[in-house]
């Protein structure tokens, strides 16, 4: 159909696509952890999303531009392989820097910059074998996404794409864990997007399926000492939610602190048990559902007065960061364990954790399962 002929689509229409593309993108994304199949199914998406084709920019840009939503990120990047450089004589394969500050190994300097400009600019890795071509995360997308999946499996692929699936890591392609990072960081972008929309432009997240974007949190701790103030003692961070979850003992309850993008959106308490000895342990939870905007807290298997309304955003468990523990909480407080689940627990099942042993050790497998297809 001639381009001139379409119908021009609205906001709100490009906004709800957005928003199933975030859905898909993020069940490829983690499906990729259990079936290599998968990366046929995320490239496509990141090329709808990032990627130029046949002359229309992705629709993550397009919408971002329209919405004047910054895709400004902190990273470390190195831009490409300095071809002529003599050191680089002989370099066969490396998967050029590109990461969060402080995670992984040492990288190029920090610095803010727009992910548009990675995605188009930047090269993603590089393969002596290949030494004229310049895989840009985008080139790389589309390559993948064009000849593997899409609509369509070429007859025939590429010789740059042979070459790129004869090499492994761990078993699988060197692009596995790029197109991965690129899916990570897209999704963040992503969420800004959609965040803005719900805040300025009256639209609302599609409903998913049951328990996806429910998360539930569990504190198990004694206290060993008074507590006059609030001890902060543990954060969950989501770097693509770009929030936090912090957990804090104060003189009569739980605190769970809510904080998206640098504001307190909520505190929810659960309340200490009564007659709560020392040395004894209590389960403290709290419960979020995305689809709902909903939170609850419960204490051992006492919930709240009611569910309280909780605009927190999209909030994923399966992308948080590694918990970060509080220094000095160890002398008011020991932490017995925090269970994290991607579904809302009931109370009975509240209580019935903090009835375990508190290493959990009910809940694993006496044996290894037996070896091969067939179970015994």
């Amino acid at each position: 159909m001639a381009r001139s002929s379409r119908i021009p689509r609205s906001q709100e229409d490009l906004l709800r696509a957005l928003d199933d593309h975030q859905f898909l993108l993020r069940q490829n994304l983690y499906g990729l952890f259990e079936d290599r199949a998968y990366i046929k199914t995320l490239a496509s998406e990141l090329r709808t999303l990032l990627c130029l084709s046949s002359g229309t920019d992705g629709l993550l840009w397009r919408l971002a531009d329209e919405l004047n939503v910054s895709d400004m990120l902190e990273l470390q990047v190195a831009a490409s392989v300095n071809r002529d450089h003599p050191l680089n004589r002989g370099l066969s394969i490396w998967k050029i820097p590109f990461q969060r500050p402080d995670q992984g190994a040492p990288g190029p300097p920090v610095e803010q910059i727009r992910l548009r400009d990675v995605i188009k600019n930047c090269e993603a890795i590089y393969v002596a074998q290949l030494k004229d071509e310049v895989f840009t995360h985008e080139r790389l997308i589309g390559a993948i996404a064009g000849q593997m999946g899409g609509a369509h499996e070429a007859e025939g692929l590429d010789h740059t794409l042979v070459q790129l699936n004869n090499i492994l890591v761990n078993h699988r392609q060197l692009y596995y864990q790029v197109l991965a990072f690129d899916a990570e960081l897209a999704l963040q972008i992503g969420e800004r997007v959609l965040d803005h929309a719900e805040k300025y432009c009256g639209y609302r997240r599609a409903l998913r399926p049951a328990e996806f974007g429910d998360s539930t949190f569990l504190i198990r701790f004694a206290r060993r000492d008074m507590i006059f103030s609030r001890i902060p003692i543990v954060t969950f961070p989501s770097p693509i939610a770009e929030a936090s979850i912090t957990f804090s003992a104060g003189p009569r309850s739980a605190i769970f602190t809510l904080v998206k993008r640098d504001a307190t959106v909520a505190e929810l308490e659960a309340h200490y048990p009564a007659e709560w000895l020392h040395d004894h342990d209590a389960m403290f939870t709290f419960s979020y559902s995305s689809g709902h905007r909903k939170a609850r807290t419960i204490t051992n298997d006492l919930t709240s007065d009611e569910l309280v309304e909780c605009n927190f955003g999209w909030f994923d468990a399966r992308e948080l960061g590694p918990p970060q523990t509080h220094r000095g909480a160890e002398h008011f407080v020991t932490v017995k364990c925090l269970p994290i689940y991607q579904r809302l627990l009931s109370p009975r099942e509240c209580r019935q954790l903090l009835e375990l042993s508190p290493d959990g050790r009910e809940l694993r497998r006496p044996t290894p399962e037996p070896s091969g297809p067939f179970p015994s």
